[in-house]
């Protein structure tokens, strides 16, 4: 089914995005020693500790707000109500270097692809070291 598989390829984009912060961001906390003495998976066990102080179950009204938003931009944009699956340009309209190509957008999908595995690796540290 062609209108499935523009689904799958708009899922894939965007959880492939996801996966290329996730990674960013546990790579940068181990490295740069931002995570208070623990690990990336052990944030949500003892919460947002430090400046902020603020605990997970506070965060989850700001995290739903902002999912919110974004995951109806995307629906509405699959839809054809809004821009083009994938692209968020009403929401954040920022391409300054004019770098929106096909042949990026293809480089985009395989960065995203080898996020999500890099993710599945940082997974499977944590099962291994716990």
């Amino acid at each position: 089914d062609p209108e499935r598989l523009k689904w799958f390829a708009d899922a894939e984009i965007n959880n492939g995005r996801w996966a290329m912060l996730g990674v960013t961001g546990i790579a940068g906390q181990e490295a740069l020693g931002l995570n208070n003495g623990g690990h990336w998976f052990d944030v949500a066990k003892i919460g947002a500790e430090g400046p902020w102080n603020i605990s997970p179950i506070s965060l989850l009204p700001i995290q739903f707000g902002i999912m919110s938003v974004i995951e109806l931009n995307r629906y509405n944009a699959f839809n054809g109500k809004s821009d083009e699956v994938g692209n968020f340009s009403s929401l954040f309209p920022l391409d300054p270097m004019n770098m929106d190509s096909p042949s990026m957008r293809f480089k985009e999908v395989k960065h995203a692809r080898l996020a999500m595995l890099a993710f599945v690796g940082c997974f499977a540290q944590y099962c291994a070291t716990g």
